[in-house]
């Protein structure tokens, strides 16, 4: 026990530091009033959607605003992830920090439990907010919804897990936001192609290319459906959502897993490049 209280105190010290400096960030509260506006246009659609077709989602249709204000509030994490290592170095308190009882397992850690408090603390305040507007227009929250809200700190866990390695592989702030940006672009624009072709109907005449091009778009979304962070947390939710809660269970293992692998190899990543600029 002794031998991990010099790492867990350095944990504690970091995680401290980089709250207090979340809090006072005017960015988080951009990408929280961001949420908030995507959240707001989702609810009022389904209330049109209601007022039309006197119709109710399966279960709550406070669950996709949700949803919306989550991947948001957990993409921006992400984004600061993939700066937080590189930042530091650029700067150059990193290897300051390293004189002290500090080592690159429990560095990446901290890196990643602060990002993790930071994004309970949004959740906590999106359920706040979700309790205002279903008072406001009597849509009830329901279990689901609650279920939804708590677990996604722990689906969002892949997508902060994305940024720090991202982070820890690159010397670079301006690389580690552009290498992040990239993969953002890829995996929503493979999504969005794979989709698109996925609907068309070909005949017997169609061109070959376009069989072809459906077909590798096809294995290529499948493939980065296991690498995209984006996935795993939308594989829970969607779980979540539709009330199959053994669904839900083996998709929060799998997030985690995925979570612990990108952990293990930012940390290995991470003690290869050192603290230097």
């Amino acid at each position: 026990m002794s031998a991990l209280s010099p790492r867990m105190n350095a944990i504690y010290a970091i995680v401290r530091r980089e709250l207090r400096s979340n809090f006072y960030s005017l960015g988080l509260y951009a990408a929280i009033t961001v949420a908030f506006t995507a959240a707001v246009l989702s609810v009022t659609s389904n209330l049109s959607s209601i007022a039309q077709n006197g119709l109710m989602s399966l279960n709550s249709p406070l669950s996709d605003p949700l949803r919306y204000a989550v991947i948001l509030g957990a993409a921006y994490l992400a984004l600061c992830s993939a700066m937080s290592i590189t930042r530091e170095r650029d700067q150059g308190t990193l290897e300051v920090l390293f004189y002290g009882p500090v080592d690159s397992v429990s560095y990446v850690l901290a890196k990643f439990l602060e990002q993790i408090l930071t994004f309970a603390a949004m959740i906590l305040v999106y359920l706040a907010f979700f309790a205002v507007v279903s008072w406001a227009t009597n849509l009830g929250l329901g279990w689901n919804f609650l279920a939804q809200a708590l677990m996604s700190i722990l689906l969002g866990s892949a997508l902060i897990a994305f940024g720090i390695l991202l982070s820890a592989v690159t010397k670079r702030a301006r690389t580690s936001i552009i290498l992040f940006l990239s993969f953002l672009a890829f995996f929503l624009v493979t999504d969005l192609a794979a989709g698109v072709m996925g609907l068309m109907e070909f005949s017997e005449n169609t061109a070959s290319p376009l069989i072809f091009a459906r077909d590798v778009l096809s294995y290529i979304r499948t493939a980065t459906s296991w690498f995209s962070p984006f996935d795993y947390l939308d594989r829970g939710l969607t779980a979540i959502v539709f009330g199959n809660w053994g669904l839900f269970a083996r998709r929060t293992v799998e997030a985690l897993a995925y979570t612990g692998v990108l952990l293990w190899i930012a940390v290995v990543a991470f003690a290869r490049k050192g603290v230097r600029r």
